[in-house]
């Protein structure tokens, strides 16, 4: 069967746009470093590549979410911690004043110290962050307490979904400071600060046992606060850690190899000079014309 010179040059032509487009996307991926750039260059793992990548957008985007609340779960703790540090000078003003030796003058200074104390209380309450505050519970754009010391925020939790659950990041100010007249902190230091201007040492001897139960009231909703962090850290590890996992699987399947991509490229270069060279040699070779012109 005899193949015409029209179609061997056919074939030849075919097989050197073959080996150009091969050395082309060679080169290509040397130069960016990728293997699959497209989904025609490999479709089954440009789909992968493609699931890994939404994966790790969803984890960042939880990620986010726990960078935005590490911020307001830490000032809470920071301002319960205070919190815990007025109680116990209060503790030390209380047992000062429940002595006999205090004696009343002794007392009124010991008032004007725990009425400073108070002072701090209402501020911590009213702590902020980035504008917002952070006792009110969900509405963060209110003072947790009105003119007269009566709470105004709700009982609401600021909420982030962490692995199968969610985490409150936020305590309100009746959880933390109580209300003047209702009980809490506020309350036990206006109790305090009164006993010692103008009650006995056995009036200031009574608040004694209610601040140590206050202190340690305090001591575990910081441990609480603690353990909430810990959690929210956790899963900042874990997820970090996942999306590089994803990251080592999605580079396995989309970056070049560039060792092999350049031994591949000369390849295909010494194929490619080959062929031109064999087709410049067919084309100069005498035909049957040549030979009965």
């Amino acid at each position: 069967m005899r193949v015409s010179e029209s179609f061997s040059h056919r074939t030849f032509l075919d097989g050197l746009e073959r080996t150009r487009r091969n050395l082309e996307r060679a080169l290509a991926q040397m130069a960016s470093g990728r293997r699959v750039s497209v989904g025609s260059d490999d479709p089954q793992a440009a789909r992968e590549i493609l699931r890994l990548t939404e994966e790790i957008g969803k984890l960042a985007t939880r990620r986010r979410t726990i960078g935005a609340a590490r911020p307001w779960l830490e000032a809470t703790e920071r301002a319960v911690g205070e919190v815990g540090d007025v109680l116990n000078a209060a503790l030390q003003y209380a047992v000062q004043g429940a002595s006999d030796t205090a004696g009343d003058e002794g007392r009124r200074a010991l008032a004007r110290q725990v009425a400073a104390l108070r002072d701090r209380l209402a501020s911590l309450a009213e702590s902020r962050l980035g504008g917002r505050y952070i006792f009110s519970g969900t509405r963060t754009d209110t003072p947790p307490y009105d003119a007269a010391g009566a709470y105004q925020g709700n009982a609401s939790s600021i909420e982030i979904p962490l692995d199968d659950r969610r985490l409150a990041i936020n305590l309100t100010a009746p959880e933390v400071f109580g209300e003047s007249g209702v009980g809490g902190p506020i309350d036990l230091l206006e109790r305090l600060q009164q006993a010692l201007e103008s009650g006995t040492a056995d009036d200031v001897h009574a608040l004694v046992e209610p601040l140590r139960e206050a202190i340690a009231d305090n001591g575990e909703r910081l441990a609480e606060l603690g353990a909430r962090r810990s959690r929210l850290e956790d899963a900042d590890v874990r997820i970090g850690d996942r999306i590089l996992d994803l990251q080592r699987r999605r580079s396995e399947l989309a970056d070049a190899d560039l060792a092999e991509v350049l031994s591949e490229v000369q390849r295909l270069e010494t194929q490619y000079q080959a062929s031109l060279e064999a087709g410049a040699r067919i084309a100069s070779a005498p035909t049957l014309f040549d030979y009965i012109g």
